[in-house]
């Protein structure tokens, strides 16, 4: 996979509003090492969305976000996260998408992936690759957010421990 481009945690911001599924909460903000890492409950549905547009860098083939986590504790079983996609085609007043950016905004279905993290340790690095194949359309030169949510009732994540979000990279799967 090629690398594109790093999106670093601090570019995210907990979503109070529920954007990507009704009833989450908003995430927490927290700091470790002097880094800012967003902070994903065990028991809650909890997420966050890009605090403002990126452009998308040229790709081949299909994208692939790989997420940099680490848990509180020692894990007991999986994590399951989920990403999702909106994207726009900027443009003239004559051409591009029409949309009014100022009150609306309408995320792709998720994008999800399960990471096996029993046999890691307290605050182990951790790497969970999800292709986004549904990824509302997005072409080089659109502005896109992403949002992130971390599925905590879902049967692939039954871990009892907090997770830890970092930041993730974009990739071309080519």
């Amino acid at each position: 996979m090629a690398f594109l481009m790093d999106i670093d945690s601090g570019l995210f911001v907990p979503d109070p509003a529920a954007r990507l599924v009704a009833g989450d909460l908003p995430c927490l903000k927290a700091y470790h090492m002097g880094r800012n890492v967003l902070q994903f409950d065990d028991q809650d549905e909890m997420a966050a969305i890009m605090g403002g547009f990126l452009e998308c860098p040229a790709f081949t083939t299909s994208l692939t976000a790989r997420l940099r986590l680490y848990p509180d504790a020692s894990p007991t079983s999986n994590f399951r996260f989920e990403i999702y996609v909106f994207s726009v085609t900027p443009g003239t007043p004559t051409s591009g998408d029409t949309i009014d950016l100022r009150d609306t905004i309408s995320f792709d279905s998720p994008n999800a992936a399960s990471l096996d993290i029993s046999a890691e340790a307290e605050g182990d690095p951790l790497r969970l690759d999800i292709t986004l194949s549904n990824n509302d359309s997005i072409a080089e030169g659109d502005f896109f957010l992403l949002g992130l949510r971390r599925d905590a009732d879902h049967a692939d994540d039954a871990n009892t421990v907090l997770a830890f979000f970092d930041g993730l990279s974009l990739h071309d799967a080519a």
